[in-house]
């Protein structure tokens, strides 16, 4: 589990639990270049191509469909230089991801993230800040997703976009990239392709270290008799972390129609970390009772290995094709804390807990596409996904030494098991001006939770219909406008439907609830959007409204101590407007902008809370680019991400700013240098307000970095470095 900072007197807890958490190399923003294609967009699953904006002179900066946006992050510096796709994701419009790698769209939690339109368990809070983006071409943002895609995740989905390189003959890239004192990442790709049959191979190696401090005071109120206790925190982590990952592809070209396709990934992430927290606590009359003095250290370990095959076939005509995928998945974790506890005014202990967690997946789909009379398309599939996840925890807290043996009390065994079979279909019709593509899914869901230590059995089986709608009206050649309708769905993870009471420390713990409903959306939106001669222009006004959300509450259960719950909240409603433009300026200068204006009101009744929660926020980015000549290119980005809200708090990110430059040698050899967080502004406040627990939190980021990078390429027809084509499409 990640650290998890939490405004008030939960923010304290989860210090001393920070090293707990798989450690991670937080990295800070890195600018995205958004550079178009011109190629037809991957529905991910299946290559087909949708009706949208076409543009076919001077290619736009973003690309435009029906039902989503796709951004080119392969001509990115910081990418380049060895940055995780969390920090290109934090420069993608509508997109933010927060210290502790939690991904939200609009300000809005609830996000898929899809690795070539499929599940993938590589993809998570824990891995996507280790994970190098340089292994993907573009991210496709699906505010409003179609019919063909799950309908999990409320706020919508971002689809991962692997780069495939399959050149004639032989092609390799190294690169390397190295900042001060212990940070650096080496990378590699090949491919060769004789005949028939293309093979492609890729390693990446990652090393990070980094610090990060706290701070805080909060003010608790005991709901079973009224006690108030205050609390004051510091706390100071250190933590280092490495992870390497590897893959090949071979791809059988059977005939011209028919292409057979073999797959493997493997990845391993681990870690280390040291925390430093002191905490103290006093009664209303202002009088220290208590000061608590912990040291952790935090060791954690993730491998995982993901196979899968592919079938396609295509028929007579344009988008005429049937695919079908394999995919199997396979991740082990785990993490291990020690935490000395010394008191002032009782006696010391000693705290050693171990978490392991072996998950595997099946995922097994197929995607059929065919034109119909009249210029329509007709798209239909299926989906069969299984999750098996298995959580043990063991360990001792309150011991009287550090070698005191483990407590039956903490000896879990906790088994989740997810079946989601579906179906779908889409049928896009041109009517005029008009395009309307309406879409139906149908989800099975079959849910079995058995933990030990509770007793806890939950059988649960659902069957819902999520209709979908995009309408597309074309006002020019270049403009048009829009508007799309789903209904979504965002399921519980299986930690937050674990019933296991996890202690981190004296002051903090957390309970899963096994009976948490899923979360329900009704998704609206509407707008313009103009493409031409290198120039987008978006903007975007949409409503939501959600019911049974979910809702991690705090609750002092006495001496300061928080637990930390999963409840449901009966509505919530959000709103909002965005606008995102990019093009090209004179004299080599281009532009990638974009800002929201969020709206969220919370509905607080079910759980005990008289007010309802209503607050607004701003948020932008802002990334310039300089040609300046054909071999120097230079780049400057802004990220100011808003405030989030909860029904008991907010937090609220800092801006940060980071810097690029690259130099291209020659056609075989580049230099890049890159500047993250300049300022050293990275980090995030929070602020609790609730009827019975207030304080605020400040967290941060010593993450400042000076990487210097070499890309070097040999082979393959066109000598110029692929990843940095700038005014060219993807890969």
């Amino acid at each position: 589990m990640p650290l998890r900072l939490q405004p008030g007197l939960i923010a304290f807890a989860a210090a001393t639990f920070a090293a707990g958490g798989p450690v991670q190399a937080q990295s800070t923003p890195a600018p995205a270049t958004q550079t178009p294609s011109s190629a037809p967009t991957s529905d991910a699953k299946a290559a087909t191509t949708v009706q949208g904006v076409t543009v076919t002179s001077d290619k736009p900066a973003v690309r435009l469909d029906i039902d989503r946006r796709s951004y080119d992050i392969s001509k990115d510096l910081q990418t380049q230089s060895g940055a995780s796709i969390a920090d290109a994701l934090r420069n993608i419009p509508s997109v933010d991801v927060d210290v502790e790698g939690k991904v939200t769209l609009r300000g809005q939690a609830g996000v898929t993230i899809l690795v070539d339109g499929k599940p993938s368990p590589m993809i998570n809070a824990d891995t996507i800040q280790n994970l190098p983006a340089d292994q993907f071409e573009r991210v496709e943002v699906m505010t409003n997703p179609s019919a063909a895609f799950s309908p999990e995740g409320s706020a919508g989905i971002i689809n991962l976009v692997t780069k495939k390189r399959t050149p004639p003959g032989r092609q390799a890239i190294l690169k390397f990239a190295y900042a001060s004192p212990d940070r650096w990442h080496g990378g590699g790709y090949g491919s060769v392709k004789s005949g028939p049959v293309t093979v492609s191979l890729n390693a990446n190696a990652n090393r990070g270290a980094g610090a990060t401090n706290g701070s805080g005071e909060g003010r608790s109120i005991d709901p079973a008799n009224g006690v108030e206790t205050s609390a004051a925190n510091r706390s100071a982590r250190v933590y280092s972390s490495h992870s390497e990952n590897g893959g090949s592809t071979v791809r059988w070209d059977i005939d011209p129609k028919s292409q057979f396709t073999v797959a493997m990934f493997g990845y391993e992430i681990s870690g280390r970390s040291h925390v430093d927290t002191t905490t103290t606590l006093s009664n209303s009359a202002g009088d220290v009772t208590e000061i608590l003095s912990t040291a952790t250290n935090g060791l954690s370990h993730t491998d995982g290995l993901h196979g899968g095959v592919e079938y396609r076939r295509d028929f007579a005509g344009d988008d005429h094709n049937l695919t079908v995928d394999l995919g199997l998945d396979r991740r082990d974790t785990s993490f291990q804390t020690t935490t000395t506890n010394v008191f002032n005014a009782a006696s010391d202990s000693f705290q050693h807990l171990r978490t392991a967690e072996a998950q595997q997946n099946m995922d097994f789909s197929g995607d059929y596409d065919r034109p119909m009379p009249f210029g329509a398309k007709l798209k239909a599939g299926w989906d069969i996904a299984k999750v098996d996840d298995l959580h043990t925890n063991a360990g001792f807290v309150n011991g009287a030494s550090p070698d005191a043996p483990d407590d039956p009390a903490r000896a879990d065994r906790y088994h989740f098991k997810r079946t989601v079979s579906a179906a779908y279909l889409t049928y896009q019709q041109p009517i005029g001006k008009l395009t309307a593509m309406p879409g139906l899914r149908v989800e099975g869901e079959d849910l079995d939770i058995d933990d030990l230590s509770t007793s806890t059995d939950v059988r649960e089986r659902d069957v819902h219909l999520y209709p979908t709608l995009h309408l597309l009206y074309a006002l020019t050649d270049s403009g048009s406008l829009f508007a799309n309708y789903s209904e979504r769905i965002d399921r519980p993870d299986p930690n937050s439907l674990n019933p296991f009471l996890a202690i981190y420390g004296p002051l903090s713990e957390s309970q899963g609830n096994p009976h948490l409903k899923p979360e329900q959306t009704q998704d609206f939106e509407t707008g313009w959007q103009y493409s031409k001669g290198g120039t987008s222009l978006i903007a975007t006004a949409y409503y939501k409204l959600n019911t049974g959300g979910f809702a991690s509450i705090n609750t002092d259960i006495g001496g300061g101590v928080s637990l930390t719950t999963e409840q449901n909240l009966t509505r919530s409603r959000d709103a909002g407007f965005e606008l995102a433009a990019s093009g090209r300026l004179p004299h080599g200068f281009s532009y990638n902008l974009s800002g929201v204006y969020h709206w969220n009101e919370i509905d607080g009744s079910p759980l005990d809370f008289t007010l309802t929660r209503r607050g607004s926020t701003v948020s932008g980015k802002a990334t310039i680019n300089w040609q300046a000549d054909p071999a120097d290119y230079l780049q400057f980005n802004l990220s100011a991400a808003g405030r989030n809200f909860t029904p008991q708090a907010y937090t609220a990110p800092r801006p940060v700013i980071n810097l690029g430059y690259r130099r291209k040698i020659d056609d075989h050899l580049s230099v890049l240098a890159t500047a993250l967080d300049v300022f050293q502004t990275g980090g995030q406040r929070g602020v609790t307000d609730s009827p019975l627990l207030n304080g605020h939190s400040n967290y941060n980021i010593r993450d400042r970095a000076f990487f210097l990078s070499l890309v070097l390429t040999f082979g393959g027809n066109n000598r110029r470095p692929p990843d940095f084509d700038y005014n060219g499409g993807s890969q």
